[in-house]
């Protein structure tokens, strides 16, 4: 049992990215179900089709991240800098 359970949480890890990153639909820049791209720092990987969320500058308490963003057509895995994304909120 506890084998199993081992088993299907390493599966989730490795699905969800272990949270840094979220295979989740596609949203626009004004992201409908995350915040507003707007509201981050970021930088933008053309190669890897990855944007990298580096702080965040909104005001909101809660943030919820969009697994993926559309800039000028083009649509970008998320990335999470945990190592800076709320540094000084």
């Amino acid at each position: 049992m506890k084998r199993n359970a081992l088993f299907i949480l390493l599966f989730l890890m490795l699905s969800l990215g272990f949270g840094l990153t979220h295979p989740a639909s596609v949203f626009a820049e004004g992201a409908v179900g995350g915040q507003s791209l707007d509201e981050f720092e970021y930088t933008v990987d053309e190669e890897a089709a990855a944007v990298t969320l580096t702080k965040y500058v909104g005001t909101a308490a809660s943030v919820e991240v969009a697994g993926s963003y559309e800039l000028e057509g083009v649509t970008y895995r998320t990335i999470i800098d945990t190592q800076t994304i709320f540094r000084g909120n």
